[in-house]
């Protein structure tokens, strides 16, 4: 039985037992033994100090890679971070693979129209609202009767607001530098770069897909600190609906207020025989034909423009554009039944008349009930307005012409207005010319006669010869148009001319604009670490 000293004693550490037993068998032989004891102690010592040193540095390395690991864990994070924002302000993109996003970054980021279609390309449900677009573009409405009144040639191309549709922020430079620079897409590689983040870390996104239900995606994301690397797998949130891009297609066409649209410069009926010359016209011209189909000469460029003179002596727009439309020009205003009468204007005059004395008469013309001085005037000699020499029509408040015959002005004649008042002219199926010679010309006027002939020569030295709007059935014919200058300009709305205060148009059968709602993108909504199989 032990006892409890001995108890003690067996409860010391090897070593210290070693050492203590040594003692004794130094007492009791002592000598020719010292130099072994000796050696023995300082052995044993050795030993004890190896092993310490090798379980502190065992320690020691434990702790390091504890410490690593948890930091490769800190930059995976990081990156599912990066890639969630990233996600965010591209949301298209949260809607594709891994293996699309290695296509996009192929090409050209310099063209943006490319990059755009790729996406696109790459999204089915987009890809096939913006192709019912493109065909409901070209083709118009299954009917035909909903259609714009541009021809279609000279209809502006239509696009799918993708800006909004692919984020907000869509830009093509900055998607591909940030496919690289963030998610580490490689253009010739199907590998994935690392992104470094901080001082000592990187991480790399081995993959993103889209689950079969396709509302959301699963990341999977490495980050590594020297040799330790975690591994992240993120469930990320992110659905979308695409809406838009289809056109109304009832049988009776929806027509809407288009009077405040802007009048053309210029507007004729007869597109089959035209001589503009020199002619510039300072906004629109509008040419009205029965069938978009039998176009006389040369059709419009892409854009519908005939800037450069696509047919011979076609119309110069400075300012505006010419476009062939099937909008019917609309009839001219019947005179009120208080329409005031007038001889034929031969010479100086100055209307409305008010305290003008005529054979021993006072006469004070009187406003119809819309504002307007209207006045019906009568034919000499075919014309209802024929001034020559130095002649002046003085124009000093709101008036409506209505003629029975031609208008003609030569010599330095004038029609003048004051920059506040308006004159309308509107001519009968009489009226078959309208025309200004030699230094002619006109002041703020508006000049309607769907029977006429209209042509300007010459025109006088001041541009423009008229600030308005001309609507007419041809122009030059008869006339040789040497004028260099700006023969109308300054056409002002529909709504300015009792012409087109009631003007409807139907309303665009361009597809209404793709828009795209997208949800929860970059949310996560299940976040697992994953055993890594190797250090990379």
């Amino acid at each position: 039985m032990l006892t409890n000293n001995q108890n003690k004693n067996q409860k010391k550490p090897l070593v210290t037992n070693f050492i203590r037993n040594l003692l004794p068998f130094g007492v009791r032989s002592q000598q020719g033994s010292t130099l072994p004891m000796a050696i023995g102690l300082g052995s044993a010592m050795m030993i004890v100090g190896a092993v310490a040193v090798m379980k502190g540095g065992q320690e020691n390395t434990n702790t390091t890679s504890s410490e690593q690991s948890k930091q490769a864990m800190a930059v995976a994070e990081a990156g599912v971070t990066n890639v969630q924002s990233f996600l965010a302000k591209n949301p298209s993109l949260a809607m594709l693979d891994l293996e699309d996003w290695q296509e996009i970054v192929k090409v050209d980021p310099n063209d943006p129209k490319k990059v755009e279609d790729k996406i696109v390309s790459a999204i089915p449900p987009l890809a096939e609202k913006v192709e019912e677009m493109k065909n409901a573009t070209n083709t118009g409405s299954s009917n035909g009767n909903q259609e714009s009144y541009l021809c279609k040639a000279t209809q502006p191309s239509s696009t799918s607001s993708l800006d909004s549709s692919l984020g907000e922020t869509f830009n093509a430079e900055k998607i591909i530098e940030g496919l690289q620079s963030v998610a580490g897409v490689k253009s010739n590689s199907k590998d994935t770069q690392w992104v470094p983040v901080g001082n000592n870390g990187s991480y790399k996104l081995l993959d993103y897909s889209r689950n079969a239900s396709e509302d959301g995606a699963i990341a999977i994301i490495q980050g590594k600190v020297g040799n330790a690397v975690a591994q992240l797998a993120i469930d990320l949130q992110g659905s979308f609906n695409v809406e838009g891009g289809t056109i109304n297609s009832e049988s009776t066409p929806i027509m809407i207020d288009g009077s405040g649209d802007g009048a053309p410069a210029l507007w004729i009926t007869d597109n089959t025989d035209n001589d503009f010359g020199n002619n510039d016209f300072g906004g629109n011209v509008k040419i009205t034909v029965s069938d978009c189909k039998k176009m006389v000469g040369e059709k419009p460029d892409e854009n519908g423009n005939f800037e450069y003179q696509p047919y011979k002596n076609g119309p110069k727009s400075k300012g505006g554009t010419t476009v062939l439309t099937k909008e019917p020009m609309p009839p001219v205003p019947t005179p009120p039944s208080d329409a005031i009468s007038l001889s034929a204007i031969t010479g100086d005059m100055a209307l409305p008349r008010i305290n003008v004395k005529v054979k021993g008469k006072t006469i004070n013309d009187t406003k119809s009930s819309d504002g307007y001085y209207h006045y019906k005037v009568n034919v000499s000699q075919g014309n209802s307005i024929n001034l020559k020499g130095n002649d002046t029509l003085s124009i000093n408040d709101n008036v409506v012409l209505h003629l029975d015959g031609n208008m003609l002005l030569s010599g330095n004649s004038k029609i003048k207005t004051d920059s506040s008042e308006k004159l309308q002219i509107y001519g009968s199926q009489n009226t078959t010319s309208i025309g200004i010679n030699g230094g002619g010309e006109s002041g703020n006027v508006f000049i309607h006669a769907p029977n006429a002939n209209a042509g300007v020569n010459g025109g006088g030295s001041s541009y423009p010869n008229i600030s308005g709007s001309i609507w007419v059935k041809s122009w030059g014919k008869g006339w040789s148009n040497s004028n260099s200058g700006v023969l109308v300009a300054n056409p002002g709305k529909y709504a300015d001319y009792l012409s087109g205060e009631t003007r409807q148009k139907p309303k665009s059968s361009t597809p209404e604009p793709i828009t795209t709602t997208y949800n929860n993108v970059g949310k996560v909504s299940n976040f697992t670490r994953q055993p890594i199989s190797s250090n990379k």
